[in-house]
């Protein structure tokens, strides 16, 4: 399988950091990503797949995401990917993955897709806006679409950035990554315009 389109167009505006690919199968997305200098974490339940990763200078971490306790926890990463996968009791501990300024990017099957084949069980399709409300204010929306494509049917897309609040030294409060950002440019144009 191809990597996703909508995935490779998000990709190639990051400057390469860790990554880890969710439920990453045989590594459509986590090669890429390696492919454009990312340190890539790839995670599946599935241990045949250990030799591919390796050849490929990838970390593979054969993991049950669905087990009794969360296998990932107190780890971050830049970019927390997910193409096609849901378990929904985990997502709280998913999104946690993301460290601060960090981006969660995530493409599944939704509501609808029950038509056109599998999955079609409730359990493996999400809702518009879901994922979106599960996240609460922590995570500012950067592209978001819910549409019927080719190959596969249904998707969610997801793309989101983390901007939970980040404590500076010397500020009185909190300042969100957003607002930093926003600062930054300000300055560059003034610095633009008056040197």
């Amino acid at each position: 399988m191809n990597p996703s389109p909508w995935i490779l167009s998000h990709l190639k505006t990051l400057s390469p950091g860790r990554a880890i690919d969710i439920a990453s199968g045989s590594g459509r997305h986590a090669i890429v990503m390696a492919d454009l200098g990312f340190s890539v974490t790839a995670v599946d339940r599935n241990p045949d797949l250990a030799p591919v990763y390796h050849e490929l200078d990838i970390e593979f971490r054969c993991e049950d995401l669905e087990g009794q306790s969360w296998p990932l926890a107190d780890q971050s990463f830049d970019l927390v990917l997910v193409s096609n996968y849901l378990y929904r009791p985990y997502l709280q501990q998913l999104f946690a993955l993301v460290s601060l300024g960090g981006f969660l990017w995530y493409e599944t099957f939704g509501v609808g897709n029950e038509i056109h084949g599998k999955p079609s069980n409730p359990d493996f399709l999400l809702k518009p806006s879901e994922l979106a409300a599960a996240l609460g204010s922590s995570f500012e929306i950067i592209d978001e679409r819910f549409e019927e494509v080719l190959n596969p049917k249904r998707q969610l897309f997801l793309c989101l950035k983390d901007s939970r609040e980040i404590p500076l030294t010397g500020v009185d409060r909190p300042v969100s990554l957003t607002t930093i950002e926003q600062e930054a440019v300000k300055l560059a144009q003034y610095l633009n315009v008056y040197l």
